[in-house]
Order: C-alpha cells, then structure tokens, then sequence
C-alpha cells in the first residue's frame, strides 16, 4: 500500500490537472444550442430513454450493493424503501398557471426540509411513523442534504442547457426569440430525466445507508462510514454529471475549440458505466485485501449477472457489440478463420452471436433468442440494446461502422461530431427518402426519436413492413396492437424487432455471398487470361463450396426457394465474355474503334 504522504500528493496532482483542465474549456452558445438540440431529438422526447434511465439502479446500484454485503435478497427491499422515499419528496411543479396565482416554474423539485410523507404513510402504525421520523431526522434527511449540496441529488443528463441558451442575446430579435422558445422547450423537457435521476440517486443512497448501518463490521473493514458509503455510492453506479465531477478525458474534450462539447455529449454514462467493470476487475484481481477482492469478484460476477439477465449476451461488454464494438467472438471467429478451411469459415455479421446460439439449441430457438437478448424477450420485449453495456469500449458508439474504407471515413467523422454527427446522418437520410419520393418516411426520420418511434408504428399499422425502396416485406396483419403501442414507446418486440434484426441478418448474408462471388468472377477472369490452370481449379472449388455454405444458411432463410439460392457455376464461366461485352460497350459509347 502507499504510504499516506504518497496517497495525498497524488491526489493533489490530480486535483490542480483537474482543475487546469476545467479552465481550458471553450464552451459557447453556438455548441450549447447545437447539444441541446441533440439532446432533445435523440433523449429527453424519447419515452424509451426514460424507462432506460429508471432501470439504472438494478442494473448497477443492486449488483455492487450485493457484492459488499454478500447479501443479494437484502438489496430490493431496501431500494423499494428508498423509492418510497423519494416519491414522497419529489414534486413537479408544471400545473397551468390561472390568473392571480403564481405562475408555473416547470421545475422539479426535491424537498429535504420539510417531514415527508413517508413518514406518516397510510397503514403504519403510530411506533413505526415515530421510527421513521427518527430514522429521517437523524440519517437520511442528513444524507439528502449532503448529495444536494454536491450537485448529486437530482442532476439529470450532464446540466440544464436551458440557461446558457436563454441568457446568450445577439440583439437579433427572430434569432433571439427563436433561442428563447428553444430555451424554454430545453429546460421543460429536461425536468423528466432530472425526475428519474433524483428518483434513482435517493433509492441508492437511502439503500447503500441502510445496509451500512446494518453491516457495521464491513463498514469497519472499508475503513469508512454509512453516509460516505452512500455518497460514494451514489457517485459510482449513478455518476457525477456535473463540469468539475466529469473524468478528465471528458474534460480534455471540453478543451477542443468548436466541437468539444459536442464530442463529449452523451459519453460520461459510457465512462460512468466502463468504470464500474474496471473497479470491479481491478478489486477482483488486485485488491489490496482479502475483502476488497471478495467484493471485486462478487461485484464482477453480479455485474456480469445482472447485464446478462435485462439485456441477454448480447448486452454484455466485448461481447455483445457486434462488427461495429469489435466483440471478442467477432475476433475469434476471425482469427479462426485463418487456421480452417473456407466451409467452416464463419461469415462475421451482426448476428454472428445470435446465429451461434441457435446453433447451440437447435430445437430451442426461443431459448437461444432469449440468451441472446434477455429475460424480458421471453415476455415479447427485446431490450438487448436499451439495457446494453456493448459499446461501452467501442469508440464511436453513436454509428454502425466497419473496418472498411468507408466505415473508417464514418468512424473519423463519428468520433469528431459524437451523437451531434449520428443525427445528422439522420437528417441526411430523411432527405434522401423525400427526394426519392417517400415523404412519409422521410418526415418519420426527420422526427425526434420518441414521435419517430410512434410515426414508424403508425406507417406499420397501415402499410406494414418494406424495404426502402417500398418493396414489402411484411403487412400489417403482422403486428399485433401491443407490439405496435410498444414499438410507439421506443421498445423494440420480440414481433418488430425480430422481423428488422432478420431482415438486416438476410441482407448482410446476400451482401457477403454477392462480393464473394464478384470476387471469384473477377479472380477467374485474371486466370483465364493468364492461363493458370491451377488457379482456375481452385476458384471453381471455391465457387462450389460457396454454394454449399448458402446450402447451410436458408433455414435461417425459413428454406424459402427464393432465398440464398444456389448461384450456377457457369455464372462463373460467363464471366470473361460479360467482362468483354462490357468493354466492347464501353468502347462504343466513347467511339473507339479497335
């Protein structure tokens, strides 16, 4: 262990490079406006995101008090108390103002002074209101009070954007009244995610409290005390979100002149969530006692547990996240790849995981589906991607990217712009289908994420599934009404979910065996022309072994006859006479004469 002159010097430096940094920033209205915007478009008119948010104590908060206690049934009762406990305290003030009376903030508002009414609930008798209150004047309200002052009581996405929007004037008034309106918007809609945090920071602190004080002996082995406990709970599992408490790589961020905020938006979540696993990891394997690494390797199993429960395999980090996050099976497969042979090579799409479960229980194909993303799917819900900690590693998770040319390009250009640049793309596609002439879909991109949700489960209800160039898929008999409401809520269903996952399997699929065999066509033509019979032996076993791969994928096809069908080998032999018609065309329309 290092000494305690050790230990308070490093911290020193780290405060003053913490606070350097802080004073580096270059924030403007500009980025503020812009963030703003972002926010509201991608968060805070999504109802999804809110029930997302909701979740986050049992997903964090349940998993590291478990750990330390080694009491995992201890923890829901008292997160349900501490939930009690909020509500009781947590106010809205957003009632349309009549004339005379005070006017409506729409604020949200979390009362720590006043006796709240948990104390004198219905059907408690007059013993435990008195307990209660005792327990509220001598440790909670404390604790409350203590959070509120840090800023980490109801602090909802990294700050109320309202103010900086509102008070930046240019003397233009359409602009400035445009800003205002803004403003206002911003700060209303901000109150819901402040609503939800402020719910989920007193359940965990009132929870993290009350297993302290009744675990004193573990208390004494962390050489600390309940409310600090608490405090340092809160800190980890629901995250400091404001500018001092950001990690100082989101600091250094705010230091880039222009786009800074707008790279940083959105990603201390993604760091809060990285750092649970690393302390986890770090605790298990490199604790400084024998019970931080008992709590280590509890928190990682829990963790781990809890991931794999809400969201499925797929949920979990450097597995789950696909070409796009680099998963670990994506990389094993792939350095597989080069130790086999082509017909047992795996084809890396999105649903490698997926596909290999199935694989796994082939006469079980819900329980598969249902490892793969969660307990709820069983309940026709598939929250493998809402409840996710996948791209938590991934550094541009705001995109679908490959390591391709142009999956770079979008990778540089993600990584520069954050989720700003993913809603752009979004409004580029929305123009694209309206000049294409689909004016409903186009406005359905162009839409807020939360109306966007409801706009595609309306355009489903009436025209049913389709590709974007209108070709359908699936009709509306598809979909049942409570798939449809949930698709509206942002809750992807085991009905509509499944069907886009499986289409988006199929076309990645046709996608691989198209450049295949153009590759093989094109790999031909050079060994006809060169004369290489070796070489023209081989491509044709390759062609061959191909098709038998395609063979093996239609049942995920449902063994339609239209699907994935068998390419015949004399497209292969076709090949150098298409290439030289081709040629001879080009020649033509350019008026060369040979």
């Amino acid at each position: 262990r290092e000494n305690k002159n050790d230990r308070v010097s490093k911290l020193y430096r780290e405060l003053v490079f913490h606070y350097n940094l802080g004073l580096s920033g270059h924030d403007t209205s500009v980025q503020d406006s812009i963030a703003s915007f972002t926010t509201a478009m991608t968060l805070t008119l999504n109802p999804s995101y809110h029930l997302q948010n909701l979740t986050q104590p049992w997903a964090v908060s349940y998993p590291i008090l478990a750990a330390t206690f080694n009491d995992w049934k201890g923890v829901a009762p008292r997160l349900a108390e501490g939930y009690a406990i909020a509500n009781s305290i947590i106010s809205y003030d957003g009632k349309i103002p009549f004339f005379g009376l005070k006017q409506a903030t729409w604020q949200t508002n979390v009362d720590v002074d006043s006796i709240p009414s948990w104390v004198t609930a219905k059907g408690i008798s007059k013993e435990e209101s008195a307990k209660r209150l005792e327990m509220w004047n001598k440790t909670i309200k404390p604790l409350l009070k203590r959070l509120k002052g840090g800023n980490l009581l109801d602090l909802g996405i990294e700050q109320d954007l309202s103010e900086n929007v509102n008070m930046k004037t240019t003397g233009v008034m359409p602009y400035d009244s445009v800003n205002k309106v803004a403003g206002q918007a911003s700060h209303r809609l901000f109150q819901v995610p402040r609503m939800v945090e402020a719910y989920n920071r007193i359940a965990t602190a009132v929870a993290a409290h009350q297993m302290a004080e009744a675990n004193p002996k573990v208390m004494e082995q962390l050489e600390t005390t309940p409310e600090d406990f608490a405090v340092h709970i809160v800190r980890r599992t629901q995250g400091d979100f404001t500018a001092s408490g950001a990690p100082a790589a989101i600091k250094w961020l705010m230091t880039v002149p222009g786009v800074g905020k707008l790279i940083a938006q959105f990603q201390k979540f993604r760091f809060l969530m990285l750092a649970n696993y690393v302390y986890a990891y770090q605790d298990a394997f490199k604790g400084a006692t024998k019970i931080e690494k008992q709590i280590g390797r509890r928190a990682l199993t829990y963790l781990l547990a809890h991931t794999v429960t809400l969201g499925g395999f797929k949920a979990l980090p450097l597995i789950g996240g696909g070409v796009a996050g680099h998963s670990l099976i994506h990389v094993y497969f792939w350095i597989m790849s080069g130790f086999g042979d082509d017909e047992d090579d795996e084809i890396l799409t999105e649903g490698l995981l997926d596909r290999k479960l199935r694989e796994t229980f082939p006469d079980n194909p819900e329980f598969a589906d249902a490892l793969a993303r969660g307990a709820p799917y069983l309940f026709g819900l598939d929250l493998s991607t809402k409840l996710s900690h996948a791209d938590i590693f991934d550094p541009a998770p705001f995109a679908e990217w490959k390591l391709t040319e142009d999956g770079i390009t979008e990778l540089g250009f993600n990584i520069m712009t954050g989720a700003t640049g993913s809603n752009a793309i979004n409004i580029v596609k929305g123009l694209e289908f309206m000049k294409a002439g689909n004016y409903y879909r186009g406005v359905e991109t162009l839409m807020p994420k939360g109306p966007r949700n409801a706009m595609e489960s309306w355009r489903l209800a009436t025209e049913g599934y389709s590709f974007k160039s209108g070709e359908p898929i699936a009709s509306p008999d598809n979909f049942s009404t409570k798939a449809l409401m949930l698709n509206a809520m942002g809750l992807s269903t085991k009905d509509i979910g499944g069907l886009k996952w499986t289409r988006s399997e199929q076309y990645q699929l046709e996608e691989y065996f198209n450049k295949k065999q153009k590759k093989l066509r094109d790999s031909y033509v050079r060994a006809r022309k060169s004369g290489d019979k070796q070489k023209i032996a081989n491509i044709k076993s390759e062609w061959m072994v191909l098709q038998r791969r395609k063979d093996k994928l239609r049942p995920f096809f449902n063994n339609a006859r239209t699907g994935l069908k068998r390419t015949p080998i004399t497209s292969l032999y076709r090949a150098p006479k298409a290439r030289i018609k081709t040629a001879s065309q080009f020649s033509q329309e350019l008026g060369v004469t040979r």
